[in-house]
């Protein structure tokens, strides 16, 4: 498979692919998959908690460092598909996280805490930074949504 914003090659852990283009940060999980994993689960609570088993599994395949304490926040862009206002370079989401990037990216897809932009219409996870104190995150997100406008980007979320 090929990279959602480069079309460079990607390797594939799991059900992630990470673009092997030194360049391009940007990685995607395989949504339709997913969604039939995250259709299917038994108890529907387990799918309404932060993690439940066939998450973690899901998260242990792709090698998501989802056990580890993270001290402090990330700051991620993530891209969005569809329609763009006139003369934008894209659609982007901009948010903040406690937890690893990737694992937000999954938790946006199965609808959990999730913005409905990025639940209906994120293609890839282009890149993050961090981590970060609380204060500096928030300071960055509303930061970095202001430099995509101001770059041409239709950007949603950096509040």
């Amino acid at each position: 498979m090929t990279c959602r914003v480069c079309k460079s090659q990607t390797i594939q852990k799991g059900f992630l692919f990470l673009c092997v283009d030194l360049n391009c940060d940007a990685v995607h999980w395989d949504k339709s998959s997913l969604k039939k994993i995250f259709n299917k689960v038994e108890n529907k609570e387990f799918s309404k908690q932060p993690r439940f088993p066939d998450l973690e599994k899901i998260l242990e395949e792709a090698e998501v460092p989802y056990k580890e304490k993270i001290n402090g926040k990330f700051v991620y862009i993530i891209r969005l598909r569809g329609k763009m206002a006139e003369g934008a370079k894209g659609k982007v989401y901009v948010g903040k996280t406690g937890r690893h990037p990737y694992e937000r990216f999954i938790n946006h897809i199965r609808g959990y805490k999730a913005s409905s932009h990025v639940k209906q219409l994120g293609t890839a996870l282009i890149r993050f930074e961090g981590p970060m104190s609380e204060a500096e995150a928030m300071e960055r997100e509303r930061k970095l949504a202001e430099e995509l406008k101001s770059e041409g980007w239709e950007v949603y979320g950096g509040h």
